[in-house]
């Protein structure tokens, strides 16, 4: 109610539990949102793709390959802008950045986004409310995974950027 009351206007939320709901499906209730509300939303955040109801039973990887897929082909057919989250590898655990080589499950996920964007945080950097993010993949312009921006937060108050630095590491 309070998120209605303070977001209705602009935003909606619909709230499906996880491995509950295909692309499809998720399309649908969009879709039902434009008939009866006429609302038409540019961004469209998922949280997170990796827990989307895979439509076949192949294997997870072909999965997850089939999901971004859809993904892509929705945001690509309705000119929407589609905002998810994947979880990372072993590898990152201790990473002052994320890499594209991050990657959990499926390196296909990589290709089929247009940015990739990574946040780090190490225990030390949660402690002292920093968090590292960086550019993983960006498929129309230059990037460098290395240079960062450190941000200062304080999330129990919800003040997820206090101050932001850039750094090259």
């Amino acid at each position: 109610m309070a998120f209605n009351k303070y977001w209705g206007k602009h935003c909606r939320a619909i709230h499906i539990p996880s491995k509950t709901a295909t692309v499809s499906d998720l399309q649908t209730e969009v879709e039902l949102l434009r008939q009866r509300e006429n609302f038409i939303p540019d961004v469209i955040i998922i949280d997170y793709a990796d827990l989307i109801k895979p439509d076949s039973h192949d294997a997870k990887r072909h999965q997850l390959d089939d999901i971004w897929e859809e993904l892509r082909a929705w945001g690509q057919t309705d000119s929407a802008l589609i905002i998810t989250a994947s979880q990372t590898n072993r590898l990152s655990a201790d990473a002052q950045y994320m890499k594209a080589t991050h990657v959990a499950e499926d390196w296909s996920k990589a290709a089929k986004v247009d940015i990739a964007i990574g946040l780090c945080q190490s225990d030390t950097m949660k402690e002292y409310g920093m968090m590292n993010i960086n550019k993983v993949l960006h498929r129309h312009e230059e990037f460098v995974e290395s240079h960062v921006c450190t941000i200062l937060q304080e999330l129990s108050t919800q003040q997820a950027e206090l101050d932001s630095e850039f750094s090259v590491m």
